[in-house]
């Protein structure tokens, strides 16, 4: 099966320790496109959109939903001071993958957020960083 790890990505270097955490019990996974020139950690409002314009990231991430089966959110870190963080990029691409029929596990509970109820309704498994229950 193949599962798309999903997730801020100023947490890059944790998505990829998860995906091999993955790929270890079996599936394949991916993790979504990083472009190596910006830097994720400090970026602000014109980097982010410079390199989703140059990468054309919304279709880019649209693709990668499309090619997977399964999607794993990584929410385990406060960010902006929310905990459990899902910012506007990975709920994006929760949607796509809610309208693809794709199935949606979360490593931890449901952040509060302004956009809270939406997540809720995308029916998300919250599997508590137990890999083995993704199925």
């Amino acid at each position: 099966m193949k599962i798309a790890v999903i997730g801020s990505m100023s947490f890059y270097d944790e998505l990829v320790v998860v995906k091999k955490d993955l790929e270890n019990i079996g599936f394949e996974a991916e993790i979504p496109f990083f472009d190596k020139t910006a830097n994720y950690k400090v970026w602000d409002k014109e980097e982010a959109i410079r390199v989703k314009l140059k990468h054309d990231i919304l279709k880019a991430n649209f693709d990668f939903m499309k090619r997977n089966d399964f999607i794993l959110v990584f929410n385990t870190h406060e960010k902006n001071g929310i905990k459990n963080y899902i910012g506007g990029n990975t709920f994006l691409e929760m949607g796509f993958a809610y309208v693809l029929g794709k199935k949606i596990f979360l490593l931890k509970e449901i952040p509060i957020l302004s956009y809270e109820s939406e997540i809720v309704a995308m029916k998300p498994i919250v599997i508590n960083e137990k890999l083995s229950l993704i199925k």
